[in-house]
């Protein structure tokens, strides 16, 4: 049984296959390096996302496989959905019988994003519709084998933040901020930071994407509150807090669990 998680970036990838991982008390773990040209045989994954996207086997059956696929940004997500729907529909034995579709909310309305998910669907002749944000959709489609077989997929569309425009990074602070009012503090002082250098008429190199705003939003209060991660990579600064115990965090992500 193969699943896929469709998401944007490497940074989402991170944190998701960390949540994987530790909210599902053990029953995910990340394939290595030497691991995975193996498990890329039993997908059919393109080669050319291969090198971004993680791999996750089943503790109790390794060919269980649940792919991490970075697409590479909203845009690209068209191009991802054809080559899942190429792979299900032209190789039953490597498709994915679980399709989540992860993408940060930005500036868009929930269901506008959710009906561009189905448009792409549609346009690989699959009808799939009236999707609803972080619930499963059952769908049968027909395999191009020459026989009339079917096969079911379960799709989750998880358009985040759930409550305001955003990223993953503000879920990831909104999580902090909730959990006492000592860091409800760094965080809105953070944020208010941020937001004097963008509006500062002297400041013309900086803040210029709404994603970089987040990120910086964010990697500002990890700085105050965990100092000795502030200067890391972005992906290990991802990671320094214990995700899996903060309730908005897994009002967001829980349903990954029993989908998985």
């Amino acid at each position: 049984m193969n699943n896929v998680i469709l998401c944007e970036g490497v940074y989402d990838l991170r944190i998701l296959g960390y949540y994987l991982h530790k909210s599902t008390s053990g029953k995910w773990m990340r394939a290595s390096d030497a691991e995975k040209p193996a498990l890329f045989r039993k997908i059919k994954i393109p080669r050319e996302y291969q090198e971004r996207t993680e791999l996750y086997t089943a503790c109790d059956n390794e060919d269980k496989i649940t792919a991490l696929w970075p697409a590479g940004g909203k845009s690209n997500f068209q191009q991802a959905i054809h080559d899942i729907c190429h792979i299900n529909s032209r190789y039953p034995k490597q498709r994915f019988e679980r399709i989540v579709l992860l993408v940060d909310r930005d500036d868009n309305q929930i269901c506008e994003e959710l009906r561009a998910f189905e448009n792409c669907f549609a346009e690989n002749g699959w009808a799939v519709s009236q999707l609803v944000n972080s619930r499963e959709t059952l769908y049968s489609y027909p395999v191009e084998d020459g026989t009339e077989n079917t096969y079911d997929v379960r799709i989750l569309p998880m358009v985040i933040p759930f409550y305001k425009n955003g990223a993953m990074e503000t879920v990831l602070l909104d999580a902090i901020a909730h959990d006492n009012e000592e860091d409800g503090i760094v965080v809105r002082e953070a944020e208010r930071f941020i937001q004097r250098l963008q509006t500062d008429d002297k400041i013309i190199r900086y803040l210029k994407h709404s994603g970089d705003v987040i990120k910086a939003k964010y990697s500002a209060t990890i700085s105050v509150i965990n100092p000795d991660h502030g200067s890391s990579e972005y992906d290990r600064v991802l990671l320094c807090a214990n995700w899996e115990e903060k309730g908005i965090f897994n009002e967001h992500f829980g349903v990954l669990k029993d989908f998985l």
